[in-house]
């Protein structure tokens, strides 16, 4: 009767000790949504699109691994007759954009710490903290720092578009210029994982990478998944 007893309680000792155990991982994850305003100035007048973003921040449990971020949204996209699609990217190509800064004789750091930002590290950079503190900040904040870009050319051809930083936007249109980003925080906002109604070049792109796409070795290739919607 002793060892049935004993044996139950570390059955209930096993359980509480899983369920600590869960608990703890649970606390460990950290959710920030906010809303991206991204602004361009063309021929003097302002050209905005916003869209709902959330990272979910995995906490690692050593230096090494800080956090890992995981992203739900859809890009904001701003689209200019005669110009073409512009959007402000959920991530970017490293290697593409570190060529893309070299030869036009900026430095993307040795960690990449110089590199425009992705919407992962756009809240960290906006309020200059770790994912732990992100849901206590209820202030807008316009960012000193950049994002990736990416251009659509206006034929609706996604097989063409490039990742840019903004200092290259007058190479599109030498009226073209970057002007704001800034970071909004709402929790309560509606996230959606598609953007619709959606551009022919996104309802294109969408059918070819659901086949998938061959991508040449280092040439950009605008990726739907990683770089648009994500859900």
């Amino acid at each position: 009767m002793g060892k049935i007893v004993a044996g139950l309680c570390l059955l209930v000792l096993l359980g509480i000790g899983y369920a600590a155990y869960n608990w703890i991982r649970s606390t460990n994850v950290k959710y920030f949504r906010y809303t991206l305003e991204f602004e361009l100035n063309y021929r003097g007048e302002k050209r905005f699109a916003s869209s709902v973003i959330e990272v979910k921040y995995v906490i690692g449990e050593t230096d090494l691994v800080r956090y890992v971020p995981y992203i739900k949204g859809v890009v904001p996209l701003i689209h200019i007759e005669g110009v073409g699609s512009i959007l402000s990217a959920l991530e970017m190509d490293v290697a593409d954009i570190s060529k893309t800064m070299r030869r036009l004789g900026l430095d993307p750091g040795a960690m990449g710490q110089n590199l425009p930002l992705a919407a992962w590290q756009i809240p960290l950079s906006a309020y200059n903290k770790n994912p732990e503190m992100l849901s206590k900040e209820t202030d807008s904040v316009t960012l000193d720092r950049y994002p990736v870009l990416i251009w659509i050319p206006d034929n609706d051809d996604w097989r063409s578009a490039r990742q840019l930083i903004p200092m290259q936007l007058p190479e599109i249109d030498r009226e073209l210029a970057f002007s704001r980003l800034v970071v909004h925080p709402t929790p309560n906002a509606k996230l959606v994982d598609s953007i619709e109604p959606a551009p022919n070049w996104l309802i294109d792109l969408r059918n070819a990478q659901r086949e998938g796409v061959t991508r040449p070795a280092g040439v950009f290739v605008i990726n739907k998944f990683m770089q648009i919607e994500r859900s």
